[in-house]
Protein backbone atom coordinates (compact mmCIF):
# COMPACT_ATOMS: atom_id res chain seq x y z
CA UNK A 1 0.00 0.00 0.00
CA UNK A 2 1.31 3.45 -0.91
CA UNK A 3 1.72 6.08 1.77
CA UNK A 4 0.48 9.56 0.88
CA UNK A 5 2.92 12.46 0.48
CA UNK A 6 1.58 14.30 3.56
CA UNK A 7 2.01 11.19 5.73
CA UNK A 8 5.63 10.85 4.58
CA UNK A 9 6.23 14.50 5.36
CA UNK A 10 4.66 14.18 8.80
CA UNK A 11 6.78 11.14 9.54
CA UNK A 12 9.93 12.96 8.43
CA UNK A 13 9.06 16.01 10.50
CA UNK A 14 8.47 13.84 13.55
CA UNK A 15 11.83 12.17 13.05
CA UNK A 16 13.53 15.56 12.83
CA UNK A 17 11.83 16.69 16.06
CA UNK A 18 12.96 13.55 17.88
CA UNK A 19 16.49 14.09 16.61
CA UNK A 20 16.45 17.75 17.69
CA UNK A 21 15.19 16.84 21.15
CA UNK A 22 17.91 14.22 21.43
CA UNK A 23 20.60 16.70 20.36
CA UNK A 24 19.32 19.34 22.79
CA UNK A 25 19.22 16.76 25.57
CA UNK A 26 22.76 15.61 24.89
CA UNK A 27 23.94 19.21 24.69
CA UNK A 28 22.38 19.97 28.08
CA UNK A 29 24.02 16.91 29.61
CA UNK A 30 27.37 17.87 28.09
CA UNK A 31 27.01 21.43 29.39
CA UNK A 32 26.23 20.17 32.89
CA UNK A 33 29.20 17.83 32.81
CA UNK A 34 31.48 20.61 31.60
CA UNK A 35 30.25 22.93 34.35
CA UNK A 36 30.49 20.31 37.09
CA UNK A 37 33.87 18.91 36.02
CA UNK A 38 36.02 22.01 35.61
CA UNK A 39 39.01 21.66 33.28
CA UNK A 40 40.42 24.83 34.82
CA UNK A 41 40.21 26.22 38.33
CA UNK A 42 36.73 26.48 39.83
CA UNK A 43 35.00 28.73 42.37
CA UNK A 44 32.73 27.32 45.07
CA UNK A 45 30.47 29.55 47.14
CA UNK A 46 27.34 29.63 49.28
CA UNK A 47 24.01 31.10 48.25
CA UNK A 48 20.62 30.73 49.95
CA UNK A 49 21.73 27.78 52.07
CA UNK A 50 23.18 25.88 49.11
CA UNK A 51 26.60 25.08 47.65
CA UNK A 52 27.27 26.49 44.18
CA UNK A 53 30.05 26.04 41.62
CA UNK A 54 31.21 28.50 38.96
CA UNK A 55 34.19 29.49 36.86
CA UNK A 56 36.72 31.69 38.72
CA UNK A 57 35.19 34.76 37.07
CA UNK A 58 31.76 33.84 38.48
CA UNK A 59 30.24 32.72 35.19
CA UNK A 60 28.28 29.51 34.58
CA UNK A 61 27.17 29.07 38.20
CA UNK A 62 25.28 25.86 39.01
CA UNK A 63 23.74 24.65 42.26
CA UNK A 64 25.43 21.51 43.62
CA UNK A 65 23.68 20.64 46.89
CA UNK A 66 22.10 22.06 50.04
CA UNK A 67 24.71 23.15 52.59
CA UNK A 68 26.84 25.98 53.95
CA UNK A 69 30.56 26.75 54.52
CA UNK A 70 31.69 25.23 51.20
CA UNK A 71 35.38 24.57 50.62
CA UNK A 72 36.45 23.16 47.26
CA UNK A 73 39.21 20.56 47.17
CA UNK A 74 42.56 21.53 45.61
CA UNK A 75 41.89 19.34 42.55
CA UNK A 76 38.35 20.68 42.12
CA UNK A 77 36.72 17.25 42.26
CA UNK A 78 34.98 17.58 45.64
CA UNK A 79 33.47 20.23 47.86
CA UNK A 80 33.43 19.86 51.64
CA UNK A 81 30.63 21.67 53.44
CA UNK A 82 28.49 21.81 56.57
CA UNK A 83 25.22 19.88 56.45
CA UNK A 84 22.79 21.59 58.82
CA UNK A 85 19.78 19.47 59.78
CA UNK A 86 19.00 21.29 63.02
CA UNK A 87 15.39 20.94 64.16
CA UNK A 88 13.22 24.02 63.81
CA UNK A 89 12.46 24.08 67.53
CA UNK A 90 15.71 24.19 69.45
CA UNK A 91 18.83 22.09 69.25
CA UNK A 92 21.69 22.02 66.77
CA UNK A 93 22.59 19.23 64.38
CA UNK A 94 25.48 20.01 62.04
CA UNK A 95 27.79 17.53 60.36
CA UNK A 96 30.68 17.62 57.92
CA UNK A 97 29.92 16.33 54.43
CA UNK A 98 31.64 16.10 51.05
CA UNK A 99 29.93 16.20 47.66
CA UNK A 100 31.41 14.80 44.46
CA UNK A 101 31.24 17.57 41.87
CA UNK A 102 30.71 15.28 38.88
CA UNK A 103 27.93 13.12 40.32
CA UNK A 104 26.55 15.43 43.06
CA UNK A 105 26.61 12.45 45.41
CA UNK A 106 27.20 13.46 49.04
CA UNK A 107 28.47 11.57 52.06
CA UNK A 108 28.39 12.66 55.70
CA UNK A 109 31.54 12.12 57.77
CA UNK A 110 30.57 9.69 60.51
CA UNK A 111 34.10 9.71 61.93
CA UNK A 112 33.75 13.29 63.19
CA UNK A 113 32.37 12.96 66.74
CA UNK A 114 29.22 14.62 68.07
CA UNK A 115 26.38 16.44 66.38
CA UNK A 116 27.86 19.90 66.09
CA UNK A 117 30.73 20.36 63.65
CA UNK A 118 31.19 22.97 60.95
CA UNK A 119 33.59 24.81 58.65
CA UNK A 120 35.70 22.13 56.87
CA UNK A 121 38.98 23.25 55.26
CA UNK A 122 41.07 21.08 52.90
CA UNK A 123 44.76 20.36 53.29
CA UNK A 124 46.96 21.46 50.35
CA UNK A 125 47.24 17.86 49.09
CA UNK A 126 43.51 17.13 49.52
CA UNK A 127 44.12 14.23 51.90
CA UNK A 128 42.67 15.75 55.08
CA UNK A 129 40.26 18.33 56.45
CA UNK A 130 40.36 20.67 59.43
CA UNK A 131 36.99 20.98 61.16
CA UNK A 132 35.49 22.82 64.13
CA UNK A 133 33.99 20.37 66.64
CA UNK A 134 32.06 20.96 69.85
CA UNK A 135 33.58 18.48 72.31
CA UNK A 136 33.09 18.46 76.07
CA UNK A 137 31.35 21.79 75.96
CA UNK A 138 34.33 23.51 74.28
CA UNK A 139 35.12 24.20 70.64
CA UNK A 140 38.04 22.18 69.35
CA UNK A 141 39.98 21.89 66.09
CA UNK A 142 39.81 18.41 64.60
CA UNK A 143 41.72 16.77 61.77
CA UNK A 144 39.97 14.08 59.73
CA UNK A 145 41.27 12.10 56.78
CA UNK A 146 39.24 12.61 53.61
CA UNK A 147 38.76 8.82 53.40
CA UNK A 148 37.70 8.81 57.09
CA UNK A 149 40.38 6.34 58.10
CA UNK A 150 41.26 8.52 61.10
CA UNK A 151 40.18 11.49 63.21
CA UNK A 152 42.07 13.31 65.95
CA UNK A 153 42.21 16.66 67.68
CA UNK A 154 44.84 19.26 66.81
CA UNK A 155 43.68 21.47 69.67
CA UNK A 156 41.21 20.55 72.38
CA UNK A 157 40.96 23.08 75.23
CA UNK A 158 40.49 22.12 78.85
CA UNK A 159 37.15 22.99 80.45
CA UNK A 160 36.87 26.75 80.54
CA UNK A 161 39.99 27.09 78.39
CA UNK A 162 40.58 29.09 75.24
CA UNK A 163 38.89 27.82 72.09
CA UNK A 164 40.77 28.35 68.83
CA UNK A 165 38.97 29.45 65.68
CA UNK A 166 39.44 30.01 61.94
CA UNK A 167 41.78 27.05 61.44
CA UNK A 168 43.37 26.77 58.01
CA UNK A 169 46.34 24.81 56.72
CA UNK A 170 49.63 26.54 56.05
CA UNK A 171 50.95 25.94 52.51
CA UNK A 172 53.45 23.38 53.85
CA UNK A 173 50.56 21.12 54.92
CA UNK A 174 52.35 20.36 58.21
CA UNK A 175 51.09 23.29 60.28
CA UNK A 176 47.98 25.43 60.63
CA UNK A 177 47.03 29.03 61.29
CA UNK A 178 44.23 29.87 63.72
CA UNK A 179 43.20 32.53 66.25
CA UNK A 180 41.85 32.79 69.80
CA UNK A 181 40.11 36.19 69.41
CA UNK A 182 43.19 37.97 70.84
CA UNK A 183 46.07 36.46 68.85
CA UNK A 184 46.88 35.04 65.44
CA UNK A 185 48.79 31.78 65.81
CA UNK A 186 50.59 29.08 63.90
CA UNK A 187 50.45 25.57 65.35
CA UNK A 188 52.07 22.31 64.44
CA UNK A 189 49.72 19.42 63.76
CA UNK A 190 50.59 18.24 67.27
CA UNK A 191 49.10 21.47 68.64
CA UNK A 192 52.46 23.02 69.55
CA UNK A 193 52.75 26.81 69.19
CA UNK A 194 55.10 27.87 66.37
CA UNK A 195 54.25 31.58 65.98
CA UNK A 196 51.99 34.14 67.60
CA UNK A 197 51.08 37.79 67.04
CA UNK A 198 48.77 40.00 69.06
CA UNK A 199 45.91 41.46 67.04
CA UNK A 200 45.90 44.55 69.27
CA UNK A 201 49.56 45.16 68.36
CA UNK A 202 49.05 44.44 64.67
CA UNK A 203 45.81 46.42 64.23
CA UNK A 204 45.11 48.68 67.24
CA UNK A 205 41.61 49.59 66.01
CA UNK A 206 40.74 46.00 65.09
CA UNK A 207 39.41 42.89 66.78
CA UNK A 208 38.58 39.31 65.80
CA UNK A 209 35.41 37.29 66.10
CA UNK A 210 34.98 33.52 65.92
CA UNK A 211 33.93 33.72 62.26
CA UNK A 212 37.03 35.61 61.11
CA UNK A 213 38.67 34.03 58.09
CA UNK A 214 42.38 33.43 57.57
CA UNK A 215 44.07 32.78 54.23
CA UNK A 216 47.85 32.21 54.06
CA UNK A 217 49.69 33.59 51.05
CA UNK A 218 50.78 30.93 48.55
CA UNK A 219 54.40 31.34 49.71
CA UNK A 220 53.45 31.11 53.40
CA UNK A 221 54.98 34.49 54.25
CA UNK A 222 51.73 36.38 54.75
CA UNK A 223 48.20 35.95 56.00
CA UNK A 224 44.95 37.51 54.87
CA UNK A 225 42.54 38.13 57.73
CA UNK A 226 39.19 39.92 58.07
CA UNK A 227 39.07 42.19 61.10
CA UNK A 228 36.22 44.03 62.84
CA UNK A 229 37.13 47.71 62.91
CA UNK A 230 36.39 50.29 65.60
CA UNK A 231 35.14 52.87 63.12
CA UNK A 232 32.11 55.13 62.86
CA UNK A 233 31.10 53.74 59.46
CA UNK A 234 27.58 52.33 59.64
CA UNK A 235 25.25 50.51 57.29
CA UNK A 236 21.49 50.21 57.58
CA UNK A 237 20.56 46.74 58.79
CA UNK A 238 24.14 45.84 59.75
CA UNK A 239 24.57 44.69 63.33
CA UNK A 240 28.15 45.05 64.51
CA UNK A 241 31.40 46.80 63.58
CA UNK A 242 32.47 47.14 59.93
CA UNK A 243 34.88 44.42 58.71
CA UNK A 244 38.01 45.04 56.64
CA UNK A 245 40.65 42.80 55.05
CA UNK A 246 44.30 43.06 56.10
CA UNK A 247 47.50 41.38 54.93
CA UNK A 248 49.77 40.34 57.80
CA UNK A 249 53.52 39.98 57.25
CA UNK A 250 54.29 36.94 59.39
CA UNK A 251 58.03 37.53 59.92
CA UNK A 252 57.79 41.28 60.49
CA UNK A 253 54.54 41.08 62.48
CA UNK A 254 53.06 44.03 60.64
CA UNK A 255 49.67 44.45 58.95
CA UNK A 256 48.56 46.40 55.87
CA UNK A 257 44.93 47.27 55.19
CA UNK A 258 43.80 46.16 51.72
CA UNK A 259 40.17 47.30 51.64
CA UNK A 260 39.15 50.97 52.06
CA UNK A 261 37.13 52.47 54.86
CA UNK A 262 33.43 52.49 53.97
CA UNK A 263 33.62 49.17 52.12
CA UNK A 264 32.49 46.30 54.33
CA UNK A 265 34.77 43.41 53.33
CA UNK A 266 35.31 39.92 54.78
CA UNK A 267 35.86 36.21 53.94
CA UNK A 268 39.11 36.63 51.96
CA UNK A 269 40.61 33.81 49.89
CA UNK A 270 43.44 33.75 47.37
CA UNK A 271 42.95 33.58 43.61
CA UNK A 272 46.67 33.85 42.87
CA UNK A 273 49.74 35.45 44.44
CA UNK A 274 48.65 38.94 43.40
CA UNK A 275 44.86 38.66 43.58
CA UNK A 276 42.32 37.70 46.22
CA UNK A 277 38.56 37.29 46.46
CA UNK A 278 36.41 38.51 49.32
CA UNK A 279 32.82 39.40 50.24
CA UNK A 280 31.77 43.04 50.15
CA UNK A 281 28.78 45.20 50.88
CA UNK A 282 28.11 48.89 50.28
CA UNK A 283 25.34 51.02 51.67
CA UNK A 284 22.20 50.18 49.68
CA UNK A 285 23.27 46.66 48.70
CA UNK A 286 20.61 44.00 49.28
CA UNK A 287 23.16 41.38 50.22
CA UNK A 288 26.86 40.45 50.06
CA UNK A 289 28.69 39.83 46.78
CA UNK A 290 31.93 38.11 45.82
CA UNK A 291 34.50 40.48 44.32
CA UNK A 292 38.04 40.19 42.99
CA UNK A 293 40.71 42.58 44.26
CA UNK A 294 44.40 43.10 43.50
CA UNK A 295 47.07 43.46 46.15
CA UNK A 296 48.38 46.40 44.17
CA UNK A 297 45.10 48.25 44.76
CA UNK A 298 42.32 49.47 42.55
CA UNK A 299 38.56 49.08 42.51
CA UNK A 300 37.05 45.64 43.19
CA UNK A 301 35.62 43.65 40.29
CA UNK A 302 32.18 42.13 40.90
CA UNK A 303 32.05 38.37 40.27
CA UNK A 304 28.91 36.95 41.92
CA UNK A 305 25.98 38.73 43.53
CA UNK A 306 24.15 37.38 46.58
CA UNK A 307 26.93 34.97 47.55
CA UNK A 308 29.42 34.33 50.34
CA UNK A 309 32.30 32.10 51.56
CA UNK A 310 34.24 31.76 48.29
CA UNK A 311 37.02 29.20 47.79
CA UNK A 312 38.93 28.39 44.60
CA UNK A 313 40.50 25.10 43.55
CA UNK A 314 44.26 25.24 43.11
CA UNK A 315 44.65 22.94 40.11
CA UNK A 316 42.58 21.60 37.20
CA UNK A 317 40.58 18.45 37.86
CA UNK A 318 42.03 15.44 36.02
Amino acid sequence: MRVGTSAVADTAAASVRVLLFAVVGLTAVAALRAASQPTTRALAFERDGAVWLAAPDGSGAIRITAGVDPCISPDGRSIAYTEDTSPTRGGVRRHIAVVDVATKASRVFKSVPGDNAFGPVWSPDGSSLLVNVLAGGEWSIGLVRADETSFRYVHKPAAGGHSFWSAVFAPDGHSIFCQDLDNLMRLGLDGGLLWQASVAALIPAGSLNSNARLAPTPDGKGLLVDVDMDEDTTMEGWDGPPPAVFLVDIAAKTAKRLTPKGLFAWDPTWLDAATFLCITMHEGDKGPSIVRMALAGGAPTLLVRDARTPTVSSAPAR
